[in-house]
């Protein structure tokens, strides 16, 4: 019997999401896939760059925040996408 090699992989989760769109040949289909919802609030996005996952703050007082995209847009504006599916109670925290 052949083993079934058949692999399912959801999208929501950031190792997949990386796997689709994080090569630098599909960077156009996530820069479409952004602008179809966040366009009209920031700008048409025209480039994108993965950060380092983790920044932390200067001293232990600090929080550490999780990046996950930085967006230039028309006007060359910079501004960060952060992919999270998990429910994060101090969110409008972390916005700050």
């Amino acid at each position: 019997m052949a083993k079934n090699k058949n692999i399912f992989q959801i999208p929501t989760t950031d190792f997949t999401f990386k796997k689709i769109f994080g090569t630098e040949a599909n960077k156009r289909f996530l820069i479409d896939f952004l602008n179809s919802f966040v366009s009209k609030y920031t700008g048409i996005i025209t480039d994108v760059t993965y950060l380092p996952t983790e920044q932390y703050g200067l001293n232990d007082t600090e929080r550490r925040a999780v990046f996950d995209l930085l967006c230039v847009d028309q006007n060359q504006q910079n501004f960060i996408i952060e992919m999270q599916r998990a429910n994060q109670p101090d969110f409008p925290l972390r916005m700050l």
